[in-house]
C-alpha cells in the first residue's frame, strides 16, 4: 500500500500545477487573436515555443501580455522580480525580430515568398505594446 501511496502523491501534485499552466497553445491563440501586433499564426507559434524558455510564472505574464490580460498583467508585476520581468520584457521585444529571421531564412532556403518584412513591422508594434503594458 504505501508504494501506491508514494505514486499518487507525486502524480496528484503534477496534476494539479498542470492545470493552472499556460500553455504554449494558449499563448499562440492570445497572440493571433491580438490584431494589434499584426504577427500571423507561424510567428505567433515561434514567439511562444521561445517563451518556454521562462519558468511558469513568467511564462504566465508572457501570455498576460499577449491576451492583454490586465489581472493577470498585474498580478506578474507584482509577484516577479525585476529580473524576471525583464526576461520576460526582452522576449517580447526581441522574439518577434528574431522568429521573423528565422521565418525568413527558412523561406529563402525553401524558395517560398519573403514575408519578413510584414513579419518585422509586427514585430516592432508587439515590441512597444509590450513595453508599453509592463511599465504601467
Amino acid at each position: 500500500m504505501p508504494s501506491l501511496f508514494r505514486l499518487l502523491i507525486p502524480a496528484t501534485i503534477l496534476f494539479s500545477q498542470s492545470l493552472y499552466a499556460v500553455s504554449v497553445e494558449d499563448y499562440i491563440a492570445a497572440c493571433v487573436a491580438n490584431q494589434g501586433n499584426r504577427m500571423g499564426p507561424e510567428l505567433c507559434e515561434c514567439v511562444g515555443h521561445k517563451g518556454k524558455t521562462l519558468s511558469d510564472e513568467e511564462f504566465d505574464f508572457f501570455y498576460a501580455l499577449a491576451a492583454k490580460d490586465q489581472n493577470k498583467i498585474n498580478e506578474g508585476h507584482t509577484t516577479l522580480d525585476a529580473n524576471q520581468k525583464m526576461s520576460v520584457i526582452q522576449l517580447s521585444m526581441m522574439g518577434p525580430s528574431k522568429c521573423a529571421n528565422e521565418l525568413a531564412a527558412q523561406q529563402n532556403s525553401s524558395g517560398k515568398p519573403n514575408s519578413s518584412e510584414s513579419s518585422s513591422a509586427s514585430s516592432a508594434s508587439i515590441a512597444s505594446e509590450a513595453a508599453d503594458s509592463a511599465s504601467e
